[in-house]
């Protein structure tokens, strides 16, 4: 088990699959969910139920209290949360301080345990347009199956494209999905036209939105699931700069590197979408900074056209005055 120090905290996080009822081969699955409050203050915490495969604009909510330095124990979530006997879905945990969620889908067929985890994902780490995510590990063979899950992460809906490709990088199949507003989905690696293959990678591409993506990898005999996180960088034309948490007063800081003379940086303020006009020293560079709003924070995305900010390695930082 991973110490709290390593997981990833958020004020706005996601558990991109649940699940609660029967399976394949008899499994009976249940998800166990864990809310850890590293803080010193008592939190009150909404965790919502994301329903797979359909839109969910307003999802069934409850409100849990996690006092300063604890962890609540949600040993079959669905059941204690939603008095849900039976669906799958997705759990987002929002609070207005850092927090850690962790799960565990469980397996308790047969009078033994056994599952996966997952660590919570906070929204501001999303796959955003032009972002390129790959989930590497992906089979498809007679003793393995593997599902894919997605799941729009703002809550304005998404376009992803899914690439499956062999370790030379041939592709192998591919397929475009339309999410909904916080719509989880699980797909089998078959539904992109991959039906026998190993050391599959996925590239997770973004059109429209924002997406959090990964896979699970199952043993067909045992039932054993492996979950397969998903690493992500930067594609061309954009990149995020921040997840401020307040908006007012802020600026966002564009630091552009140069070889053969210092850096320039440059301050820009951000109200709701801003166009600004950069010299580098050779041309200017109209550069739209846009705000996007979710939960308790929100983002920021710089496009730039005919730069990509992380491949000339620019950083970016946020301020609030």
């Amino acid at each position: 088990v991973s110490p709290v120090s390593a997981l990833t905290h958020g004020t706005d996080v996601v558990i991109p699959a649940a699940v609660r009822g029967g399976g394949f081969g008899g499994s009976v699955w249940t998800t166990a969910l864990y809310i850890t409050n590293p803080g010193s203050h008592e939190l009150t915490v909404t965790v919502a139920w994301l329903i797979r495969g359909q839109a969910n604009p307003q999802p069934m909510e409850v409100t849990v209290t996690v006092a300063a330095g604890a962890t609540e124990v949600f040993a079959d979530a669905p059941l204690e949360l939603f008095a849900l006997s039976d669906g799958a879905g997705a759990f987002r945990v929002r609070a207005d301080q850092p927090l850690v969620v962790t799960s565990a889908i469980l397996n308790l067929a047969g009078g033994s345990e056994y599952g996966q985890g997952f660590e919570g994902v906070p929204l501001a780490e999303a796959v955003t347009i032009d972002e390129v995510s790959r989930i590497a590990g992906v089979k498809a063979t007679p003793s393995h199956r593997t599902n894919i899950y997605l799941i729009d992460a703002w809550g304005l809906g998404s376009k992803v494209t899914l690439t499956a490709v062999d370790p030379p990088g041939a592709v192998l199949g591919q397929k475009t999905y339309d999410l909904g507003v916080h719509m989880p989905v699980l797909e089998p690696l078959s539904s992109l036209g991959v039906t026998q293959a190993t050391d599959v990678t996925i590239l997770v591409s973004v059109e429209e939105g924002a997406v959090i993506a990964g896979a699970s990898r199952i043993n067909s005999s045992s039932g054993d699931p492996l979950t397969l996180a998903a690493s992500h960088g930067p594609g061309a034309g954009g990149v995020t700069l921040c997840a401020p948490k307040e908006i007012a007063g802020l600026k966002v800081r564009v630091r552009l590197p140069h070889s053969d003379a210092d850096d320039e940086v440059f301050d820009i303020d951000i109200t709701s979408e801003t166009t600004a006009v950069i010299d580098d020293g050779h041309s200017e560079i109209d550069a739209t900074f846009t705000y996007i709003p979710f939960g308790s924070g929100a983002r920021f995305v710089a496009e730039i056209p005919g730069f990509n900010l992380a491949n000339i390695r620019a950083t970016a930082l946020c301020e609030t005055s």
